[in-house]
């Protein structure tokens, strides 16, 4: 395995990664610091890292604001990116969040805030991954925490 130094720094806390179809490249997601002097700390940001450059492009692929969910959410949401798939029909990119909001965001491929769902905490304590199969059908898997195992759930979803 290789290894390929960014500029991404620990603050930052890239914890997504997606493989992007349409691009060939990587998607990144920061689940803290943007990276980005100018923006409120709750900006969060993903970056795209080019494959046959073997670079992190500089600029952001997309921003997440807090006030990008008022309305879609009907209210602004506290948004730490954990997990980003990207849909293989419609090339959405589905994003969860899971530190202090437990949900998950759908995006267009140039990053409008389509939809908006809450994630059942009880079912999902620790969402940690997502990504889709050839069908679009949708898979989150669960972190194990105390002491519980860790999950894998499938969804089969209606795209819109």
């Amino acid at each position: 395995s290789e290894r390929t130094k960014t500029w991404l720094k620990k603050e930052n806390n890239t914890e997504g990664l997606a493989y992007d179809p349409l691009s060939g490249n990587l998607l990144v997601a920061c689940k803290d610091d943007a990276g980005l002097e100018d923006e409120k700390k709750s900006t969060r940001a993903v970056y795209e890292f080019d494959t046959k450059a073997d670079s992190l492009k500089p600029d952001p692929f997309m921003l997440i604001k807090k006030s990008d969910f008022e309305n879609v959410a009907g209210e602004k949401i506290d948004f730490y990116p954990a997990a980003i798939g990207i849909h293989p029909g419609s090339h959405d990119i589905f994003i969860i969040s899971t530190k202090d909001t437990k949900c998950m965001a759908q995006f267009t491929h140039d990053g409008k805030l389509k939809a908006f769902d809450y994630l059942e905490k009880e079912m999902l304590p620790q969402p940690e991954g997502i990504c889709f199969d050839t069908k679009g059908n949708l898979y989150i898997s669960t972190q194990a925490r105390h002491g519980k195992p860790a999950y894998i759930y499938e969804f089969s979803l209606k795209t819109n």
